[in-house]
């Protein structure tokens, strides 16, 4: 008796895991109208071929290459732009800025030398009269900021170049990114229509990523995370521009041993690590590399690109995070330290890698490619447009030989 009550009850959980219906989330979450119940799929659906029922109409399923070729159009636009910014910040605003960036050099070492020698003359002044309380201002955060902006100049000189040399391998791993997450996107609109969507990676009400789809997609993304930043540094000294006579300014007051004038400088210098985070254009916003990023693990995927099952276009165009994430970072090191210590959770963690939703990055059935150089910028030179330029050039010395 007790043997056939644990298979009745075995029956029921799987038919219960197994039951079908059309109130699948991503429903809602892509705004599509389900169906009253699922129905078989037939000849009339173009795309979504793995599916062999539907809560979504053959309209509705067939209009997902629109859909897709939208969103690429989107994005298309979007890096246009960001590559455009980026070549005029790096071929015509930096270039204005290196007097200035040299006399920020300049003016650094020498406020550097000057509170290295008020340090000095209060230590020995203190060493002479041991009973003297007078204050002996440890100058050292102050001189490390200074040296932070005093090095920008050397700074510059490497990342000019090296920006300009990377640019098109910059492109070529962004297009790469881009056309990986719109495939997984267009088969998450599948995922929305499938009835069976429980055993697919959906539950309480969210998509769980498996193991094996984040580790394709940190294969797909991660060059093109770490190319983006490298593009994107100069970015930060072009928004240190409207600064820089106030940073050079203070630090002239600081050598010239004004003190007082010593909080300006340090005011400036807080409030221009500002400014780049209030630029409102998100084409013209500097990214940083994902904290916790490796090749291994990069949750900021799940967390921050492609959140419950749909994709951030302003971020993807960006290639990385709006803001320095440092801090966050150390806060999920010490929960993951923590996390890893209990047996319990290991073993839970464990099976949650082998979990979640896994589809063939072609299951939509729909074709997806992205521009690498939509912007017409020319990667071998400063010119925009060289490739116009040089086929001209071409042409001209074919007509006269």
């Amino acid at each position: 008796m007790t043997k056939l009550l644990l298979v009745l009850l075995c029956s029921f959980t799987i038919l219960l895991s197994s039951a079908q219906d059309c109130e699948n989330p991503l429903l809602t979450t892509y705004n599509f109208t389900a169906l009253s119940s699922p129905e078989d799929v037939t000849s009339d659906f173009k795309y979504c071929k793995s599916l062999t029922q539907t809560c979504c109409s053959a309209d509705t399923i067939n209009s997902f290459k629109e859909k897709a070729d939208d969103l690429i159009s989107r994005l298309t636009e979007s890096v246009a732009k960001r590559d455009i910014f980026l070549f005029d910040v790096r071929t015509k605003v930096i270039p204005k800025l290196q007097n200035k960036f040299q006399s920020l050099k300049n003016n650094a070492e020498k406020a550097i030398k000057t509170l290295n020698k008020k340090s000095h003359t209060k230590g020995n002044k203190k060493t002479a009269d041991t009973t003297d309380t007078s204050d002996t201002t440890d100058n050292s955060e102050a001189i490390a900021v200074i040296q932070k902006f005093g090095d920008m100049k050397d700074q510059l000189g490497k990342l000019v170049p090296k920006a300009k040399a990377e640019m098109a391998h910059f492109q070529q791993f962004r297009a790469k990114c881009v056309v990986k997450l719109v495939k997984i996107q267009a088969a998450a609109w599948c995922l929305a229509c499938d009835p069976d969507y429980t055993s697919k990676g959906i539950t309480a009400g969210s998509l769980e990523l498996s193991h094996g789809l984040k580790q394709s997609l940190i294969s797909s993304c991660l060059k093109y995370f770490t190319h983006s930043e490298r593009q994107n540094s100069l970015l930060t000294f072009s928004y240190l521009s409207d600064s820089l006579d106030s940073l050079i300014s203070g630090l002239k007051a600081i050598a010239n041993g004004t003190e007082e004038e010593t909080g300006d400088f340090e005011s400036v210098a807080i409030e221009s690590e500002f400014n780049s985070w209030n630029v409102t254009d998100d084409t013209q916003k500097p990214v940083y590399f994902p904290a916790n990023c490796t090749s291994d693990s990069c949750d900021w995927i799940e967390l921050a690109l492609f959140v419950a099952g749909e994709i951030k276009e302003d971020i993807l165009a960006a290639g990385g995070s709006f803001y320095p994430e440092d801090e966050a970072s150390d806060d999920d090191a010490e929960d993951d330290e923590d996390e890893s210590g209990d047996e319990e959770t290991r073993r839970l963690r464990g099976r949650m890698l082998q979990s979640g939703w896994n589809p063939d990055e072609n299951e939509s059935g729909i074709e997806v490619h992205m521009q690498v150089n939509p912007g017409g910028i020319d990667t071998s030179s400063a010119w925009r447009n060289g490739a116009f330029i040089s086929g001209l050039l071409c042409l001209f010395i074919a007509l006269l030989f």
